[in-house]
């Protein structure tokens, strides 16, 4: 249980930072980069430990659920350096939001609502 928590609080920070960090200055930004890049980190190892209780129970939604991860750890650094260089669009800011919450949507089908139920 605690994997779970640690990878939704992790979640739930590197949302908040990527909002904060692509809606703020570009000095704001780059602090907001660092914070991410920690978050990865977490998130990738509490997913790993995660991954052997979806892994038997619903094999092709926890594949697509780390491709659909792993792209948004690329899809946010994209952002970030298109956000330091002045050519952001708000498309690629939504963007990058709506997969942030896409993957999380796709997370917590996977815990079965756990451990909000």
């Amino acid at each position: 249980m605690i994997w779970l928590w640690l990878h939704l609080i992790t979640w739930g920070i590197l949302l908040g930072v990527t909002f904060g960090g692509l809606t703020g200055s570009a000095t704001r930004a780059v602090r907001c980069i660092m914070i991410a890049r920690v978050c990865y980190l977490v998130a990738i190892i509490s997913g790993i430990f995660l991954l052997e209780f979806t892994w038997q129970r619903a094999l092709f939604l926890t594949i697509i659920k780390v491709l659909a991860a792993f792209g948004l750890l690329g899809l946010i650094e994209v952002a970030f350096a298109r956000k330091l260089r002045g050519t952001l669009s708000g498309t690629m800011r939504w963007l990058t939001f709506g997969m942030c919450v896409l993957v999380g949507i796709i997370g917590l089908i996977l815990a079965h609502g756990h451990p909000f139920i």
